[in-house]
């Protein structure tokens, strides 16, 4: 859909480069598997669009400065660049009670959108643009999946009745992602 948006600012023959980018333990076999293979890819309904791919992190440059037109992220950047603590009475950080583990997501959280945009900052040609989609706060604060994630507490804790993981294991699972405010 981008591409065709693009297209009507552009001539048909104007190349258009796509990157896809992630960590670099990634195997993007799959993924140009369906970009050869899927009929309604962009490769398909554009003959003057390109793929290619970048093994590296997003909290780091990704891409030559100044060449990039349009970036987009979908989904990507709620996930933190590393646990900054255990959670100590949930999994997500959003429904802890824990000040200490609030405090210690949303430093890192910070930390980690201040170095996305730098990079992404570095990478934008003059007039690019940035779309970001990640997940967001209610007014509550909550990040809503509320009910899925009490699911896996509760299936962890049948885990644990059954004696396939340990209660410290139950506890020692935390998920590094954090949910923003507009």
């Amino acid at each position: 859909a981008a591409i065709a948006v693009l297209r009507k600012r552009t001539r048909p023959e104007h190349s258009v480069l796509v990157t896809h980018t992630d960590v670099p333990e990634n195997d993007f076999t799959t993924l140009f598997r369906t970009l050869h293979d899927d009929p309604d890819t962009y490769l398909v309904k554009d003959g003057a669009t390109f793929a290619s791919a970048v093994g590296r992190s997003y909290l780091s440059q990704i891409l030559p400065s100044n060449s990039v037109n349009l970036a987009w992220s979908s989904w990507a950047i709620q996930w933190l660049s590393r646990v900054p603590m255990p959670i100590p009475d949930h999994l997500h950080v959003a429904f802890s009670r824990d000040e200490e583990a609030r405090t210690a997501y949303a430093r890192q959280s910070a930390h980690d959108w201040h170095e996305f945009i730098a990079f992404r900052g570095r990478e934008l040609s003059p007039g690019g643009r940035l779309v970001v989609m990640t997940m967001a706060l209610d007014e509550e604060g909550e990040p809503g999946f509320r009910a899925v994630f009490d699911a896996v507490i509760d299936t962890l804790s049948e885990l644990v009745a059954k004696d396939v993981i340990t209660d410290d294991e139950r506890h020692g699972i935390s998920i590094p992602i954090a949910s923003r405010r507009p």
